[in-house]
């Protein structure tokens, strides 16, 4: 049986806060199977709100620093997780955050940078 642990992150267009789930995978004659071990929501502050509110009509500039700055805030938040459960983590997945979704031309934008979140967390993203 193969085993992986990970944290799956989330944060929506609520911005309720930023979504954590220690998940195991498991993988046992070609079947696949998950158990959520723990999971939280970290509120995001009133700045964090209105900045990724306000986060689709920011320009380049703003949704790239933005990138970065969350990036961090996860990464830290993710740090934190581990530290305070005291988990062992293979990997992280983030969705990041949706700025802008449009289907019907096939165009999403997330922030959150993965490079940013694996150099503070030293896990692959």
């Amino acid at each position: 049986m193969k085993e992986y642990r990970g944290i799956g992150i989330m944060s929506g267009t609520s911005l309720d806060g930023l979504d954590l789930a220690y998940c195991i995978f498991r993988y046992n004659d070609n079947h696949w199977s998950y158990a959520i071990e723990k999971a939280e929501t970290i509120a995001y502050s009133p700045a964090w709100k209105d900045r990724l509110l306000y986060l689709p009509k920011a320009d380049a500039a703003t949704i790239q620093a933005t990138d970065i700055d969350l990036g961090k805030y996860i990464g830290n938040a993710v740090h934190e997780f581990i530290e305070r459960h005291a988990l062992s983590v293979d990997f992280v997945a983030s969705h990041g955050h949706t700025i802008f979704h449009d289907p019907s031309r096939k165009i999403t934008l997330q922030v959150g940078n993965g490079e940013c979140i694996a150099a503070i967390c030293g896990l692959t993203v």
